[in-house]
């Protein structure tokens, strides 16, 4: 039987970690903060990624006819927003003439919104999308990928690798966001690093990655703050992490975490069963 929301109101005081440092760009952090902490868990948002819209004189001289595709993949909530509205207002009776395909069921509800129904995978990564049968059995079509200004290779690789052409639509620019090392620090002390950069044993709490890009980000800050304790350089990995993928499970052990849950989305459900799991 899976968990629901209102199961978490009743034990989540039990889960350890109890307080979750949330790395997702905005407003996607805040909503996921305020959802945990519906279920009785703390949260500190520190959002390691930004996304600054492209203005539209670019966006046009991409020149996009979604008609010429066979798909369209959405990568994001973002994405949609962005690029679809932009082809909402210039080139509104082109979008019924292809098949859309967002990675998750945020961006699936996005693109309700320009009245597109949408597949989305369960798995909400890029491999869940490519086991999808329409993009699974896809040869000799063209698709479309509506993204930022990187991520998401693996989709155009494989799709390339079945004999499909494929375009890349970068519609925002992705960049890290910067902090005061005194930010980073006091944001690390509510999970449980103390000032010295080692682990404070009285309490830990866990961070929630959704990108290797996000991933890289922290540890970037982590090593610009360890870098005059080097004893207590690797106390951030002994803290438990959730990622969404695959890739990110194997990018968080190469860099040397050792608890690491891998949810299958962000849904309530898959959620509840990685603060489960790390509990146990």
């Amino acid at each position: 039987m899976q968990p629901t929301p209102s199961d978490a109101m009743s034990d989540t005081h039990t889960y350890n970690p109890n307080t979750w440092l949330i790395t997702r760009p905005e407003p996607e952090s805040q909503a996921l903060c305020q959802r945990l902490e519906q279920w009785g868990l703390n949260t500190v948002s520190l959002p390691l990624l930004k996304r600054d819209p492209l203005p539209d004189t670019e966006l046009a001289q991409a020149n996009i006819d979604v008609t010429s595709y066979d798909g369209v993949i959405c990568i994001s909530p973002t994405a949609a927003k962005i690029g679809v509205g932009y082809l909402a207002s210039h080139h509104p009776k082109t979008l019924h003439h292809t098949q859309w395909f967002a990675v998750g069921s945020h961006t699936q509800t996005a693109l309700t919104a320009f009245n597109l129904n949408a597949a989305a995978p369960i798995e909400e990564t890029s491999e869940g999308l490519l086991a999808l049968p329409p993009l699974q059995n896809s040869t000799n079509q063209r698709w479309l990928i509506i993204r930022g200004s990187e991520g998401r290779e693996l989709l155009k690789n494989q799709l390339t690798q079945q004999h499909n052409h494929v375009d890349y639509w970068s519609v925002y620019q992705r960049a890290s966001v910067e902090y005061a090392p005194s930010i980073i620090l006091e944001a690390l002390q509510r999970i449980g690093i103390d000032p010295d950069l080692t682990l404070n044993s009285s309490g830990r709490g866990g961070i929630i990655i959704t990108s290797e890009t996000s991933l890289q980000n922290l540890m970037n800050h982590w090593q610009a703050l360890a870098q005059p304790h080097s004893s207590a350089s690797t106390a951030i990995t002994e803290l438990p992490i959730l990622v969404i993928s695959q890739r990110l499970q194997k990018q968080a052990h190469l860099l040397g975490f050792k608890r690491i849950a891998l949810s299958n989305s962000l849904k309530d459900e898959d959620l509840l069963n990685s603060f489960r799991k790390l509990s146990s």
